[in-house]
């Protein structure tokens, strides 16, 4: 009689580890679909298909400031300064839309690493592509990006080129 209660127990505590497991693979894998659905939106607004205003390229700018923590770090190497404040960006932000008639944006994550305090390391390579009407330039960077996650969800904070991985001689966001 003792044996059949001491076997619902174990399969009672299987069970209960199954959904606890199951629960944590739920809740890291939703984390990390949010993650990547904000990698995509960034992607989305750093994309520009036609020439356009100067009102509209700020407008896209504050978009993408949202899609960022506050504070906020971005770095390109091998320049030394970082942008921290949304003017700095909105001013950069404004140099790289003027480049071109469009631009195409492909990012391809590398690694995505959750940690349990909040935080995640996310490396990518991303792929520039701009039209300037008389040639095409394209070039492919390895970013490294740290996230948090607060309200209202997941958030870059610090943004950082660590390396130009292709540059074709007729473009160039990064030069030294």
């Amino acid at each position: 009689m003792s044996e059949g209660p001491a076997r619902w127990r174990g399969w009672g505590f299987l069970a209960l580890a199954f959904v606890v497991l199951l629960g944590w693979w739920i809740h890291r894998s939703s984390d990390r679909q949010q993650i990547l659905r904000q990698l995509g939106k960034l992607e989305a607004k750093l994309e520009k298909e036609e020439q356009e205003s100067d009102l509209v390229a700020m407008a896209q700018g504050r978009e993408i400031l949202e899609l960022f923590a506050n504070p906020f770090s971005l770095a390109a190497r091998p320049y030394e300064g970082r942008l921290t404040t949304a003017q700095e960006f909105l001013i950069a932000w404004r140099r790289y839309r003027s480049l071109g008639e469009s631009v195409r944006v492909e990012m391809a994550t590398e690694e995505l690493l959750l940690r349990d305090n909040g935080t995640a390391s996310l490396v990518f390579q991303a792929t520039v592509t701009v039209d300037f009407g008389d040639r095409t330039g394209r070039e492919s960077y390895l970013v490294a990006s740290a996230w948090v996650n607060g309200e209202p969800g997941w958030r870059i904070q610090d943004l950082e080129v660590l390396e130009v991985l292709v540059r074709d001689d007729g473009f160039g966001l990064f030069r030294e």
